[in-house]
């Protein structure tokens, strides 16, 4: 069904330094996304997203992003989700391109590089390009752009070799 996966900053791990912390902060969202579910936890900084003020700027006035606090149910999913991901990377077997900014304040470059470790995948490559968060609005993301086109023009190439060899 899908010729590949391509990736970018994969969240599979909480920047939180250890499991017993991040096993805390996860219990204490869910608790208050019980309790105090609209309760602010922690500001979303769109200043993380790119280091170029004109696409932060972007970021801002765009009505469908959110630029304001994480609330706890939102925390607490996000958590549970990337839990569920981590323990799910080796049943991933199709081409994967994971790309990741050199200096993403949102996703630390280790999850990547975990998921890049897991994947039980044969055909993966990993690209690291300039910037924060979104290398597709930073500073190489031309550059990321060519990447990641090439990387699905060869890889839809080989899937319709694979479709027609029958």
């Amino acid at each position: 069904m899908f010729a590949g996966l391509v990736l970018s900053a994969a969240a599979v791990r909480p920047v939180v330094v250890s499991p017993v912390t991040a096993a805390i902060v996860n219990f204490g969202a869910k608790s208050l996304a019980f309790v105090m579910p609209r309760v602010p936890l922690f500001p979303w900084k769109t200043s993380n997203i790119t280091s170029l003020p004109e696409e932060v700027k972007c970021y801002e006035e765009d009505s469908l992003t959110h630029c304001g606090m994480m609330k706890p149910a939102w925390t607490a999913s996000m958590m549970d989700s990337m839990s569920l991901l981590s323990q799910s990377l080796h049943k991933i077997t199709l081409p994967v391109l994971l790309i990741h900014g050199a200096r993403d304040p949102v996703v630390s470059y280790s999850s990547s590089e975990f998921v890049y470790k897991n994947l039980s995948s044969k055909d993966k490559t990993f690209l690291r390009f300039d910037g924060f968060h979104d290398v597709l609005h930073d500073v190489e993301q031309e550059k990321a752009k060519l990447a990641i086109r090439d990387w699905i023009r060869k890889h839809l190439a080989l899937a319709d070799a694979i479709d027609h060899s029958c």
